[in-house]
């Protein structure tokens, strides 16, 4: 005699919505019986009992029965018993609380809500999937055009089948991360052809790199034009006892911020040395790209030019695509310096004018029994800049100020909302205000 397969019996205590769950469980195991061809109402009466489980069972065996019911009448007796069971109420409020997954097709989330709907007793299935679709998918474009086309259930999923495809295709074709590091190429070394192999690249970022790479090779020998410095840097081991020095090209970067070495670079000055790196849990992004650089560690060493040294951090990152020199390491080694025009203006002493105009030209100067208006267009619509956080440390004198040109009447407090808001930006003076 063949073995029973295997097939999970009906937990009733599992909640106290037991009704739609045996209803859900009755239907797998009426496919069972048709797989297992089993047709006489003793034997599908017998499996029911026995792969419903104990508690079911027992259950039955409470039921007022007779010796000869067939299997319809076992069915309908259990149904009957477990329907008074079903929350309308609760089956309505979960299936509300069902919202398409991240990683979830619109089909696959079209399914999940008719499978909840079968117990929430909907006047319109169709229509109160359709809008829960709507209101809670994760596609904005789907829920753009149905709500401007009024779209009904089965035009919306095949709205939505081919939004589905058509950014998948879209995401593939358009896919421009670049994720190694910007580099510069000098000599006559044979390098692989990365513009055919490599990582797409974005039209700006080529364009960038051929700017910089026209600039290198304009560079008059390696002297920096603007602070006299020279190129490249000098990096020495990590390891104190090793006393070999290697000259490393660099690029620097006035936008970065973390110090790069690339993997072929840190094998060429650790070869043969015992020099590990350190894990770190960093996530570095190469400029505009949304994927972060594949790190292999970082390194703590020693670096130097010829009227500088100091001790800096390095990234190392897979790949051989070159060296970033951070702005703050770029500026301690007096290889890059930034600075900001300023104009001054020569003010006159007041024992230039006549006596009788030396009140204009004394004080902050004030209009005063005057009304002005500022003229604006009117087809301008007013604008509302979100605020910017100033820094703890300078948030008492900067109330300081404000109080201090609020005694002046230079500014006035405002109450209630007003059509344009522009947030103050605090610059410190050099005088240290």
């Amino acid at each position: 005699m063949a073995s029973l397969p295997d097939f999970p019996p009906f937990n009733v205590h599992e909640d106290s919505n037991a009704g739609p769950r045996w209803k859900k469980w009755l239907t797998r195991f009426e496919r069972l019986l048709g797989g297992l061809n089993i047709t006489a109402d003793k034997r599908k009466t017998a499996l029911l009992l026995h792969y419903a489980g104990p508690d079911v069972d027992d259950i039955y065996d409470t039921l007022p029965t007779s010796s000869n019911e067939d299997y319809k009448t076992v069915v309908e007796k259990l149904n009957q018993y477990f329907s008074p069971q079903t929350n309308v109420a609760f089956e309505v409020f979960n299936s509300r609380q069902a919202k398409q997954k991240p990683d979830e097709s619109l089909d696959s989330y079209h399914t999940r809500l008719r499978h909840l709907s079968q117990t929430c007793e909907f006047s319109d299935p169709a229509k109160e999937i359709k809008d829960h679709i709507i209101l809670t998918c994760t596609s904005n474009s789907l829920r753009r055009r149905a709500l401007r086309d009024n779209l009904d259930l089965p035009n919306l999923m095949k709205t939505g089948r081919a939004i589905e495809l058509s950014e998948k295709q879209a995401s593939q074709v358009e896919q421009q991360e670049f994720s190694s590091v910007n580099s510069v190429r000098h000599g006559n070394i044979q390098q692989p052809n990365t513009e055919a192999t490599g990582p797409p690249r974005s039209r700006f970022e080529n364009q960038r790199l051929r700017n910089f790479r026209g600039a290198e090779q304009s560079r008059a020998r390696e002297t920096c034009g603007n602070c006299g410095g020279t190129y490249p840097a000098y990096l020495p081991h990590q390891t104190p006892i090793i006393s070999a020095w290697h000259s490393v090209s660099v690029m620097i970067d006035s936008g970065a911020s973390v110090n790069i070495l690339d993997d072929a670079t840190f094998n060429k000055i650790t070869r043969n040395k015992g020099i590990s790196l350190e894990q770190t849990n960093h996530k570095i992004y190469s400029y505009g790209s949304l994927r972060s650089l594949p790190l292999k560690g970082v390194i703590k060493t020693n670096i130097s030019t010829d009227s500088k040294h100091l001790s800096a951090q390095f990234h190392v990152v897979h790949g051989n695509s070159g060296n970033l020199l951070s702005y703050t390491t770029a500026c301690q080694l007096n290889l890059l310096k930034v600075t900001i025009n300023s104009t001054t203006h020569h003010i006159p002493s007041t024992n230039q004018y006549p006596p009788e105009f030396e009140c204009l030209f004394s004080g902050i100067g004030k209009l005063t029994g005057k009304t002005v208006k500022l003229h604006t267009d009117p087809d301008v619509s007013p604008k509302q800049q979100p605020h910017r956080r100033i820094p703890f440390h300078v948030r008492s004198d900067v109330e300081k100020e404000l109080k201090r040109l609020e005694e002046l009447d230079i500014i006035e407090k405002v109450d209630g909302p007003t059509p344009w808001i522009s947030p103050i930006v605090v610059v410190p003076k050099k005088s240290g205000e």
